[in-house]
């Protein structure tokens, strides 16, 4: 009696033991499916994300030879303006001097200064954009937008449009959601905004 009683005792231990080697051995399977899962994620979107940038700074580098373009040709327009005024004044007859100048108050401070300075604080801050604990998304892409809009002034839309989607798929705290919304390559603020909110409502769905 006492024999059987310690086998039973003896078989229910080896049967717990094993289920809880074989319970071990599917947690860690899934830990370590979920780990591989998430680094693939994370190295899609870091790849979608380079590429993305590849692209900005091929924009931005097209801007800035058409920039210089423009440059030259206002340069020359302004020689060409000079030497007309020189010309003009050499052979004209000569103005009355006014006997008052107004004075000029030396080192004022240029507003072009201040908005060129204000243009590269906005840019940084767009730069270093994130989302907020519990902000809607509405209110993030607004902020997003406007910190696009003042950081990049006399700029074409366009570019506006690819550093705003830019900034704010990066700094959307749903990586998920954002990487779907990367997928879609969206042209837009907007856009994105959109497939980011559709793909959340998805995942409550599901």
């Amino acid at each position: 009696m006492k024999t059987d009683y310690e086998h039973r005792i003896a078989a229910v231990k080896q049967d717990f033991t094993a289920k809880m080697k074989n319970r071990e051995h599917d947690y860690g399977q899934q830990y370590d499916n979920l780990a591989k899962r998430h680094r693939e994620e994370m190295e899609e979107m870091i790849n979608k994300f380079s590429e993305r940038e590849l692209k900005l700074n091929q924009f931005i580098e097209e801007r800035d030879k058409q920039m210089k373009k423009l440059q030259i040709t206002m340069k020359t327009e302004t020689e060409d303006k000079t030497k007309l005024q020189e010309m003009t004044e050499k052979w004209s007859l000569p103005k009355e001097t006014p006997s008052m100048k107004i004075a000029e108050t030396k080192n004022k401070p240029s507003w072009q200064t201040k908005k060129k300075y204000t243009d590269r604080t906005r840019q940084r801050q767009l730069q270093d954009l994130r989302q907020l604990p519990e902000e809607p998304f509405d209110e993030y892409a607004e902020r997003t937008q406007d910190l696009a809009t003042d950081g990049f002034p006399r700029t074409p839309d366009d570019f506006i449009q690819i550093v705003a989607t830019d900034a704010f798929l990066k700094g959307c705290l749903d990586k998920k959601a954002a990487l779907t919304a990367m997928d879609k390559d969206p042209d837009s603020l907007d856009k994105a905004l959109k497939y980011v909110k559709s793909d959340v409502t998805n995942q409550k769905v599901i």
